[in-house]
């Protein structure tokens, strides 16, 4: 999936995608260490809220 408001990394094996928004003044990295503990069938989508203004 390329989408600039979309971060992550495409997973094959997923069967389903989590979406996740950060709080007010966060970002993406506060989802980075998720994926480690998530099941390989679940695909961490954070959403990217620093374009918007």
């Amino acid at each position: 999936m390329t989408n600039t408001w979309i971060a992550g990394v495409d997973n094959p094996l997923a069967k389903m995608r989590l979406f996740c928004f950060p709080f007010a003044g966060g970002n993406t990295l506060t989802y980075r260490a998720w994926p480690r503990q998530l099941s390989p069938e679940i695909e961490l989508r954070p959403r990217r809220l620093s374009d918007l203004r």
